[in-house]
């Protein structure tokens, strides 16, 4: 894939989200791990597309800064992942989106990564019944 096939972004945005039965039990895993209770809530990264991605063979690798993002997937407006962790957003906020093919040569995408806004630890606390779900978050 040359440089000029990776994708072009408009924008990120990063949404607290209810998670999804598989994401609860990742929730729990991680959480277990950290001897906190997991969140009542999540994060998805939006990364908005300038167009749609062309039908090919070929793929690539999103990276924020140094970071692979190993899963992936898409949506209406464009890509998404899903973050599990606010530990993710205070070590790459404001980080460059960067694409790949090849693990070694890197394209930046001009758009870097939002910093969360407010209390976002409050909020994964907090009744998450006003969040919306994974689906609604991404129906746009």
């Amino acid at each position: 894939m040359t440089q000029s096939n990776f994708p072009q972004l408009k924008s990120a945005e990063a949404v607290a989200v209810l998670p999804e039965r598989a994401d609860t039990a990742r929730l729990e895993y991680i959480h277990r791990g950290m001897n906190e209770p997991p969140p009542r809530a999540m994060f998805v990264v939006k990364l908005y597309l300038q167009e749609h991605l062309p039908a090919t063979g070929q793929g690539f690798a999103l990276y924020i800064d140094n970071e692979w993002i190993r899963k992936y997937f898409a949506f209406i407006g464009g890509i998404f992942f899903n973050v599990y962790t606010l530990d993710f957003f205070t070590k790459h906020a404001g980080a460059m989106i960067r694409f790949t093919s090849d693990h070694e040569t890197f394209q930046d995408s001009g758009v870097r990564l939002p910093a969360l806004a407010g209390n976002a630890d409050a909020a994964l606390q907090a009744d998450s019944s006003a969040l919306p779900t994974k689906r609604q978050a991404l129906s746009d």
